[in-house]
């Protein structure tokens, strides 16, 4: 097995076990540093409620644990509703059943990778527990009743696992399964997965059987995961694409945002007409209302989205046609580059796309839900809908290996910055934007220097000749920093010179910036007035009495001293404003 381990014992009174203190969090965190599994055996000398703290007062660091990649591995939870994993928030689980009897243990989702190197059922032990569990987890293993011996919730490259053996009988299958646990996850790409109800699981159920980690979110917590993570790629399994959906009526700027730096997404949609801006950004147009739902989608020309991993027949089947599209077609904007691959009718026709490829590849939206189509035309046991997605998946996900790198990281004006591209042969024509407007074509390596200070979004991008639509692969944005020769970035407030110098606030002189030049009154009233105003265009004229006798309309800050009075920020003496006098520090926080 690889990786490193931290096994976890907790105490009792009157039956210690070696291992870390209850309640001692801090140390907790510092043992996990470089651990890649947090496994927790049976704890049979532990109480309840001793479980419940522990998983309370390590609630936060077990979590942060797992969005980072770890996986926490619980064996034989023997709490009840209150037990350790539930404490912790990673899953919700409630004991049924403490020694489960009644035949072998059936394995109800054979693909996962948990059930990997098992049977169509395992043995069970004398001790082997079931529980149910929250719909945001993965049932791998069950007992005849239906209840949960084996689980697990995906957290990105994380993960949490439950697994009801207590080992302590000689099991074989016992044994794959706790092995197959401490190396799952085994796949590290950084998907996030919406969806707003437990009952449509078609996108969870499609990136575990492709055996891709994902995070999961709702509509509560979705804009945080979207904004505060790095994504390979976002799936929304999201039948409610409205205005109050993901936490807010303007959830979906941030969405925006991520496609607008060409981020990876594939969608279905509902309520789309309600946010046309969204609709815009993947490529589609909402077309007129359709009066009769339509009952089947077909593929239009062979692609890889009814074919690449999966044979997908032409779905014929909707088990709800009103819920299955919600009366509207998506259209072909053909200017933006938009290839419709399927539609409602059988052969291509104008505004009847059901199935669109937009942003030269990087985005798929659907028109139609998911979890509407119940069909297996190929007898394979999935659902031909779930293929399908799968397939996108698979498609958005497969992109030649593409990376940059640039040296040094944050520079000066008019100093050099080595750009270098890292590509698979697989990738063509690069090309680079170095966020100031010029660009550098067909070449992994350039070289550029910047005129002005500023935080600069560089991007980079090729073509994917694997594909048969040779789409473009572009890697994340990153930003460079550009200083003032004088205030580089070695200089303790270079960004917060960087900053104001790009919020209009301040500018430099001929030489730099001159950070230990002393700053006089009338200086200080510049840079509070643009501030404040927005920027320089936006501080008005001053009025036409001055308001000090040292200052009249002819002086060169004229209108910024006169606004920050007006604002109630600056004040005078009694004999003037005093514009030349120094400002000290103390004047400075006032």
């Amino acid at each position: 097995m690889g990786g490193t381990f931290l096994v976890q014992e907790f105490m009792s009174a009157g039956a210690p076990v070696t291992g870390q203190l209850v309640g001692d969090e801090d140390k907790l965190a510092e043992q996990l540093e470089g651990k890649h599994v947090f496994l927790v055996p049976e704890q049979e000398n532990a109480t309840n409620t001793l479980l419940a703290n522990a998983g309370s007062l390590f609630a936060s660091t077990l979590q942060t644990f797992a969005d980072n990649g770890g996986t926490v591995v619980m064996c034989r939870e023997i709490a009840g509703r209150e037990g350790f994993l539930t404490a912790t928030g990673l899953m919700t689980t409630a004991q049924q059943s403490d020694y489960t009897s009644g035949g072998p243990l059936p394995v109800v989702a054979g693909w996962h990778p948990l059930a990997s190197g098992l049977g169509a059922e395992v043995a069970v032990s004398n001790a082997t527990a079931s529980y149910t569990i929250g719909t945001e987890a993965l049932s791998v293993v069950e007992d005849s009743s239906g209840d949960t011996v084996v689980a697990c919730r995906d957290y990105g490259a994380g993960a949490a696992v439950l697994v009801g053996y207590d080992f302590y009988d000689p099991d074989s299958d016992a044994a794959r399964i706790l092995a197959n646990a401490v190396q799952y996850p085994r796949n590290a790409r950084r998907i996030l997965l919406y969806t707003d109800s437990p009952y449509h699981q078609v996108g969870a159920e499609a990136l575990r059987r492709l055996g891709y980690t994902f995070a999961t979110s709702s509509e509560m917590d979705f804009d945080r995961k979207l904004t505060t993570g790095q994504w390979d790629l976002v799936v929304l399994d999201n039948p409610h694409l409205g205005p109050y959906a993901c936490g807010g009526d303007y959830y979906y700027d941030s969405l925006l945002d991520y496609l607008g730096v060409w981020g990876k997404s594939f969608a279905n949609t509902w309520k789309l007409d309600t946010v046309p801006g969204l609709a815009l950004a993947y490529d589609v147009g909402v077309a007129a209302t359709l009066s009769s739902p339509p009952s089947a989608v077909y593929s239009w020309y062979s692609d890889p989205y009814f074919s690449t991993p999966n044979s997908v027949p032409n779905l014929t089947n909707w088990t709800n046609n009103y819920s299955g599209v919600h009366g509207f077609e998506l259209g072909v904007i053909s200017s933006s580059g938009a290839v419709a691959h399927a539609g409602y009718t059988a052969t291509a026709e104008a505004d009847k796309a059901a199935l669109v490829q937009g942003n030269w590849g990087i985005t798929l939206i659907s028109g139609f839900l998911w979890d509407e189509v119940n069909q297996d035309a190929d007898g394979d046991g999935i659902q031909d809908g779930v293929e399908l997605v799968m397939n996108g998946i698979v498609d958005l996900s497969h992109n030649p290996y593409l990376d940059m790198s640039f040296s040094p990281t944050a520079t000066t004006t008019g100093a050099t910055v080595n750009f270098t591209g890292h590509a698979a042969p697989t990738a063509h024509n690069p090309a680079w934007c170095f966020g100031d407007g010029t660009t550098a074509s067909n070449t992994l390596t350039a070289t550029h220097s910047y005129s002005a200070p500023g935080f600069y979004t560089v991007s980079f991008l090729a073509n994917d000749n694997e594909s048969p639509l040779h789409y473009s692969v572009r890697v994340a944005p990153r930003q460079l920093v550009v200083a003032f020769p004088d205030a580089g970035p070695g200089h303790w407030a270079c960004n917060y010179i960087v900053a104001c110098y790009e919020g209009g606030i301040v500018n430099g002189y001929g030489d730099g910036y001159r950070p230990d030049e002393v700053v006089d009154r009338a200086q200080m009233a510049v840079y509070m007035a643009r501030a404040i105003a927005g920027d320089d265009g936006c501080v008005p004229e001053g009025p036409d009495t001055p308001t000090f006798s040292d200052v009249n309309s002819g002086h060169w800050a004229y209108k910024y001293i006169e606004y920050c009075v007006a604002q109630g920020i600056v004040n005078g003496y009694w004999d003037g404003y005093h514009p030349d006098e120094s400002v000290n520090r103390a004047q400075m926080a006032v």
